[in-house]
């Protein structure tokens, strides 16, 4: 079925979920493939097919997308608020206005956009405020950075007692980022503390990606006993939230050890497992997060471009 059959398909038969999930998954492919032309036709052609405000907000919020990707962010941010204004329950829209504000400079909008959207969710830190930290780190304010940074680790360490103790819900990403913020602001006492705590912290089953995926660099950056490292990715195989998570980071070791048999058939299965999938994403978050650590004939870059 093409994409114009599908796209026809949902605004068809609306009560059928998963088109619309297929087709939105499947435009954003689209798009990050260069065809973000072909898209703006398609969208616009669906749009007159429709009057539902709902289903004519995922088709601003595509054409948004496509604009962003062709580098016309003022059309971006028309298509993405008109797709606020047709359905204010639309999150995905405003969390690319956010982007698409970061990606023209205009940092301050870009944070209050997200704190828009965290008053809409409020569970929804975890998401935004990473990337409001990064904004405010190319504002220049490293204090509020600092801040936001602080606040994540804060949140981790009120989920309970007993993870307290073992450092068992800490947010790793959250720990090194804020490591690296009290280092460029020169406060090294505070720095090596938190180090320390980077250092006996170790991921969760229900924390999420990014959190194993600094573990492991963190790990990988000090050269600790690989090993160990490994047995414990695959123990954790079972209960994290994807499997193919401790595969991907599996993988990356034995790349990063230099032992390209040993990661082959793992990069097969994660291949099998993420390609072509909603859950893809694993993917760019291990090569940014690890890439410079990885020699260039990882396995890991070509799965990135390929998806």
């Amino acid at each position: 079925m093409s994409l114009a059959e599908l796209g026809a398909l949902w605004l068809r038969e609306p009560e059928y979920y998963e088109a619309e999930d297929v087709f939105e998954d499947r435009a954003r492919a689209h798009i990050a493939r260069g065809q973000a032309g072909q898209m703006i036709e398609l969208c616009q052609a669906l749009m007159e097919q429709t009057t539902d405000p709902s289903e004519h907000a995922v088709l601003y919020t595509l054409l948004g997308t496509a604009y962003r990707h062709l580098n016309q962010p003022e059309r971006a941010v028309a298509m993405l608020q008109s797709a606020r204004s047709a359905d204010p329950t639309n999150t995905r829209a405003l969390d690319e206005v956010a982007e698409t504000y970061y990606e023209m400079g205009q940092y301050e909008c870009a944070i209050q956009t997200w704190q828009e959207a965290l008053a809409d969710h409020p569970g929804a830190t975890a998401c935004h405020y990473p990337r409001m930290a990064q904004a405010y780190r190319q504002m220049g304010d490293l204090a509020s950075e600092e801040k936001i940074w602080r606040d994540l680790v804060e949140a981790r360490e009120r989920r309970g007692l007993w993870a307290r103790l073992w450092r068992r819900s800490q947010s790793v990403a959250a720990l090194t980022h804020l490591a690296d913020c009290l280092q460029r602001q020169g406060k090294t006492d505070e720095w090596q503390e938190v180090s320390r705590q980077l250092e006996r912290s170790w991921p969760h089953a229900d924390n999420p990606f990014d959190d194993w995926v600094y573990w492991v660099r963190h790990r990988l950056e000090r050269d600790h006993m690989i090993t160990s490292l490994l047995g414990a990715l695959r123990d954790a195989e079972h209960v994290m939230s994807e499997p193919a998570w401790s595969w991907v980071l599996q993988a990356c070791i034995y790349d990063w050890l230099g032992q390209p048999r040993q990661s082959a058939p793992i990069w097969q299965n994660v291949k099998r497992q993420l390609s072509g999938t909603p859950r893809r994403w694993v993917l760019t978050h291990a090569r940014d997060i690890l890439g410079e650590l990885l020699p260039k004939s990882s396995r890991l870059f070509d799965l990135t471009k390929e998806v």
